[in-house]
This record gives structure tokens, sequence and C-alpha cells, in this order.
């Protein structure tokens, strides 16, 4: 099965949600942000042509997401009968009621990503955690996205513009007619992009949302996650800013030092 990503926009050309896919045949199961699930089913249902008969059901709290990560998080899995080295990027491969997927690998570290029903849960997590396991902070997955410029699914990302989130793969504008298609089109013809997205790294948590830093410059905090004594958030900036090395962000009640990875 194909492991895909996907965003639905609204007639701006905004984000509404940052869907991930598992195609079960006639069934599609979608995750995403909860907070975004209402706004999700409305546009979805408004996309289903007259003449075909399409059921959008809340399966909210059905079906849970795990990451596994580390150096070698395969000794981990082979309890429940899965072959690290079988599974691919961009496929789901299924155990019992349950799939799994190679979801990133590099030098430091690989992560396999899990859909798992409710009722299997406690009984999946106890099996990695036999074979050597232990359960740690999303944070620092989340952490790791930003250092590698992606944003997880569960990062709230709604009102965004796509391509500046890096998302320009997940648009397809000769695929139908959607929501902001028109947006994106003058976008691409125009090559213009205002905004782009960086990594920093800090001591402290930077405050979500706009910031000033540096004489007046913007920039906007998308995410911050902690990985071990360091924070690194994911943010936009300007495309027409130049700027690396260290700057001073402008909190509500303080003044931040981070530093652009």
């Amino acid at each position: 099965m194909k492991r895909e990503e996907s965003i639905l926009c609204d007639l701006n050309g905004r984000i509404v949600g940052h869907i991930l896919h598992a195609d079960l045949g006639d069934q599609i199961l979608l995750i995403h942000n909860p907070e975004n699930a209402k706004e999700i089913r409305d546009v979805l249902s408004t996309g289903i042509p007259w003449n075909e008969d399409v059921q959008v059901s809340a399966g909210d709290g059905a079906v849970h997401r795990l990451i596994i990560v580390g150096k070698n998080p395969g000794r981990v899995i082979i309890g429940l009968g899965i072959v690290a080295n079988e599974l691919e990027k961009g496929h789901w491969t299924e155990f019992f009621d349950s799939m799994i997927s190679l979801s990133s690998q590099t030098d430091e570290y690989t992560a396999f990503e899990m859909l798992v029903p409710t009722r299997l849960l406690q009984s999946i997590k106890e099996g990695l955690e036999t074979n050597g396991g232990s359960q740690g902070d999303a944070d620092s997955w989340l952490a790791l996205q930003s250092l590698t410029g992606n944003i997880d699914i569960s990062v709230e990302s709604t009102n965004q513009i796509p391509f500046e989130l890096g998302f320009a793969n997940l648009i397809d504008l000769k695929k139908g007619c959607y929501p902001g298609q028109e947006i994106h089109a003058r976008m691409e013809s125009r090559g213009i992009q205002a905004r782009v997205g960086r990594c920093l790294k800090s001591e402290e948590k930077i405050p979500q949302g706009k910031s000033r830093f540096s004489e007046g410059k913007r920039i906007e905090i998308l995410c911050s996650h902690r990985l071990g004594d360091t924070w690194l958030s994911y943010c936009l900036i300007s495309t027409k800013l130049d700027v690396n090395g260290e700057i001073s962000i402008e909190a509500s009640d303080s003044t931040i030092t981070a530093t652009f990875v």
C-alpha cells in the first residue's frame, strides 16, 4: 500500500489541513492534526461530485500513530515479526491489523511510522518495550523533523502558504480542480515566494507566532520542540533577507538568542 501525504486548501490557497493517507481499497484512512478535524471533513464533503456517493466518517481516537526512532530501531520491531530491511519508504506494510512504513533514514538515526488501532495499542507498546524500546517525548521527533526541514502532520500549519512550507511537491496543478488552484497557479507562474522555512537553535523555547529581530525584521515561529538540552524551532523568514548565524528575537517579556542551523 502506498503511503502519501496531501494538503487541503481554502479558496485563498492557504492550508486547511495536512493529511497522511493509508489506502485501504474501497476506503481511505486519513490521519491529521485533531484540531483541524471539522474543517477537513467539511472541505472533503464539499468536494464530492453530485453523482457519486462518498461517506466521510469521523474516526477520531480510533487509530494511533507511533514513531519508532533510534540508531537501530529494527531490533525493537523484530519481536513483532517485522523485518526492518523489508520496509520501504513511501509504502505501508501490514502486520496484525496495523501498518508500518520506513519514515526516515539518515546517518544519525532511522525512523519507522506505525498506524495502530486503539484496541492493539497497549499490546504493541508492550511488545516494543520488551524488545528494548522505551517511550520518549514526542518533542524529540518533531525537533528532528524541524532540523531536516520537514513539517510533521501534527504541527499546526493552518492558514499557511504551501510553497513557503516546502509543500510544492504536494501540489498538482494538472489534477482536476481544487480550492485555491488559481492562486497556486499564479504563484507558480510568477515564481513568487514571500517567505522560506528555516531552522533555529536556542537554549530556551521560542514562543510560537510572529516576532521581530534585528532592527524590526519579522520572523514567524511555526513550532518549537526540545531535543536534549536544545530547542529547535521551524520558522518562516522573508526571502529578501540574507540572514545567517546568531540573531536576537524579541519575545513578549524577554530577548531570546537563537542561531540558524
